[in-house]
């Protein structure tokens, strides 16, 4: 796995690849992946920080700050050899996310997953949890299994004509 660091002018969280909290968030992601039952490589993940992107008010579209962050993608070298890009930005932006996904998986074929560093690096009571959610999408996205149901457990849908409808829900912040 590889760690993409997206920097915005201004709004830095690390003072760079050797900063104790992003070890810190890095390794703690590390384990929370690892006692979920993934199987992570030792030692730590190849950190790529961005230039510092444009301010918005020069590049409203942000295409000058998207070649950025693809040419950043391009530095871990052979996309076939990378399982997943973990990305840390350091804000919403409406064309930084889409543009990473689309740069990584249409342009390099590579998985990618976000993390909001305002939310990974904020109360750590908190942060297991957000840990734990980012570690299930990644999961899902190497083609792990988050859930399983005993072989006893749905039986019951054998037994009569049976129509199944699934809700996905979203757990809004306080």
């Amino acid at each position: 796995w590889k760690v993409l660091v997206v920097r915005e002018q201004g709004r830095s969280f690390f003072q760079g690849p050797n900063d104790p909290r992003m070890i810190g968030l890095l390794q703690a992601f590390r384990n929370k992946c690892a006692s979920s039952g993934m199987q992570v490589p030792p030692g730590p993940p190849q950190v790529m920080p961005t230039p510092e992107l444009p301010p918005r008010q020069q590049d409203p579209e942000r295409l000058n700050a998207l070649t950025m962050v693809e040419g950043a993608m391009k530095q871990f070298g052979d996309p076939k050899k990378i399982s997943i890009i973990l990305v840390l930005l350091s804000d919403k932006d409406d064309f930084i996310y889409p543009g990473i996904k689309r740069i990584a998986a249409v342009q390099l074929g590579v998985n990618t997953q976000c993390m909001l560093l305002k939310n990974a690096l904020k109360d750590p009571n908190k942060q297991d949890q957000y840990l734990s959610n980012v570690a299930l999408k990644v999961n899902t996205k190497l083609g792990g299994i988050n859930h399983r149901l005993g072989g006893d457990a749905m039986k019951w849908l054998t037994k009569a004509k049976t129509m199944m409808v699934g809700i996905d829900v979203t757990h809004p912040g306080p």
